[in-house]
Parts: structure tokens; sequence; C-alpha cells
């Protein structure tokens, strides 16, 4: 399948909290990957990039077998994509914000957050993403992947170096780890410079996660690069260990907050939640807004009746590709897309099916 359709499956990780999931939304994982007998892809010609198309698409067919006549393997060519289709792809962390039209594909494997990006920066790149904080498990779907394409396909590889890619950052064990946050006491608490003081003493890097002024949904995307001499364990454990400091630094805001200012914390989230509830059109940074005051909510026990799951759901569904292409896709118009986003919230939090 290379088009949109009735098969295309939202992130479970949406929806499954996994490990210190309060804080930690989700963990990624990326494998970055060349062949030696290709040009890099920026060196590429049309004719090269069917050709890193074909070679890695019959190699994932045959590292599936059963599974994929099973369940399916999806693939989306972007010369195929409607502008909105590529932009949910975005969205959901499968397609690189920065990638082009040139030959890139993505491969969506069968009942698994895991998918293969081709002729982006490197001729393929495995990611695999899972809810909360769960970088090994994470690590371990994307590695097994690997393990199963080496065998079937031939890695550019040094004996010194490691991998090797167009990007120097990517040689070595080309492995890219990150960990996306939700950080709003930090914010409301004003711990934006311990934050960034934190990361910075670990050599890492953190960033807003959505477009916008102000970290919109005080969603906050942590990563660590890939460094020649350091083994992807290493790699691992050096994010994890930030990530928890920064966890526990976001707990320790929370109950201060909710010790000096019970009364307005409690009193911020109801109001989120009685808007939400019933508002007949949001913009999506007031969606965003008001959905992450609901999800501290609850986990402070201010919105108990709340699923948390449906409202991280929520945080991501309510983004404007993902309201367009309910929508059928194309120019719906801002009124319509505000009514949509406001309709799904309100269904969303009653229960309903979404």
């Amino acid at each position: 399948m290379t088009g949109f359709g009735k098969s295309h499956r939202s992130p479970s990780w949406y929806r499954e909290p996994g490990p210190e999931g309060d804080v930690v939304v989700s963990s990624r994982v990326r494998l970055s990957r060349n062949l030696s007998s290709v040009l890099f892809p920026h060196l590429l010609r049309e004719e090269g990039f069917l050709e890193v198309r074909r070679l890695v698409g019959e190699a994932l067919r045959d590292a599936l077998g059963d599974a994929r006549e099973e369940e399916g393997l999806l693939r989306y060519d972007w010369e195929d994509l409607a502008s909105d289709e590529a932009a949910l792809l975005g969205e959901e962390s499968r397609l690189g914000p920065e990638e082009g039209a040139r030959g890139v594909s993505v491969f969506l494997l069968p009942g698994m957050d895991l998918g293969v990006e081709v002729n982006a920066r490197d001729h393929l790149r495995i990611a695999s993403l899972r809810g909360g904080l769960d970088l090994r498990r994470a690590w371990a779907e994307a590695d097994g992947l690997d393990s199963r394409l080496e065998s079937l396909l031939d890695y550019a590889v040094s004996l010194e170096w490691g991998y090797l890619s167009a990007e120097i950052d990517n040689i070595g064990p080309a492995l890219r780890a990150s960990a996306l946050l939700h950080l709003p006491a930090s914010q409301l608490g004003g711990g934006n410079k311990k934050i960034g003081e934190l990361v910075e003493a670990a050599n890492h890097r953190i960033r807003p996660f959505l477009p916008g002024e102000e970290a919109p949904g005080d969603l906050f995307l942590l990563s660590g690069g890939s460094e020649i001499g350091v083994s992807e364990e290493e790699i691992l454990e050096k994010l994890e260990e930030i990530t928890r400091s920064l966890l526990h630094y976001e707990r320790e805001m929370r109950s201060f907050l909710f010790e000096k200012k019970r009364d307005f914390l409690e009193d911020q989230v109801c109001r989120a939640l009685g808007v939400l509830e019933r508002a007949r059109f949001l913009r999506c940074d007031e969606a965003v807004k008001l959905l992450s005051l609901v999800r501290m909510g609850c986990a402070m026990d201010c919105a108990a009746r709340v699923d948390p799951a449906r409202v991280t759901a929520l945080l991501f569904e309510s983004r404007p590709a993902h309201v367009r292409m309910r929508l059928g896709g194309g120019e719906v118009g801002e009124e319509r897309e505000n009514g949509e986003r406001a309709a799904w919230i309100r269904s969303g939090l009653d229960g309903s099916p979404g």
C-alpha cells in the first residue's frame, strides 16, 4: 500500500501510559543505516532513490515473513501523499519535518510502533516509539529489526568508525534516543533555568516539542546524540539518567505547588476541564494548553474522574493535520477545524468512542 486509507493506524503509544507516564510521555530510539553499494542520499539521482526504496522494501518483506501476510506492511511514498497526509506522519513522529519529496518513503510495521524511513538523511532510519520511560524496550525492538535487515542488506560499516553516514554526527553506533517530557509544574514554578542547567551538565539537548511560543502543551523533547567510541548501552544509560533527574524535579515542583497553591492549581485544572467539556470551538494552541493542565491534574488527583491516557491521546489528536484528516483533508476552513477539534475532545473526555 502506498497511500492513506482505512488501514492507517494511529500510534499505540498515544494511549500507552508506560513507566513513569505521568511525566515521560514517550521514548524513541532511532538507528541510522546506509548501504555500502549506493551513494549517500544527498548525492543520489531519482533512479538511485528508487533502487534504495526497492532494496529496503524487499528486505523488510523478507524479514517480516508470515507477519507481513497476516497484518500488512504499510508503505507511504512522499510523492503520493497529500500535504495533510505528510503532515500527519510528521505529527506522529514517523516522518522527519525536514524531509522533502526526493524519494522518501515510510514503512510501518504491522502491529508495532516501529517504522523505517527511507531516503531521508540516510538510506534507512529505523525508529521505535514506546509509551513512558521505556528506552530499553524501544531499543530492543529497533535493534531486533536492524539485525534482521543487516543479514539481508549490505550495510556501510567501518571496523574503525562503526556505521557510516554522510552526517558526521551519525557515525559510530548511529543511534539517537529521545524522551518526550510533560513539564507543566516546572513551567508554572519558573524552573526553566534549573532544567537547562541539568541538561547542559549532561551534554544533552532539550527543546519544545510542539511549534509555537512558550512550549505549547508544556511538552519538551530531551535528546542525546550518537558518539564514536560510545556504546548503545552507554547512550541509553546517559539519557535515562538525565530523564530521571528531570522527572524527579518535575514531581518535586508538583508537590511544592500542590502544597503551597493547592486552591490555585485545582481552580486552573477545573476551569480547563470545564472549557474542554463544553467548548464548541477550540484553536490548537488553546486546546493543548488546557489539555496540559488537565493531564497534570490527573497526576495530582485534581481530575480523578478523567482517564489520563485519553488526555494524552487528545494532546496529539488535536494537532492540525490530525483534525483535518478526520475531516477528509484539504482546506477545511478555520471554523470547521476548530469545531471538529472541540467535538473530538468532548467525545474523548466523556468516554465515547473516538
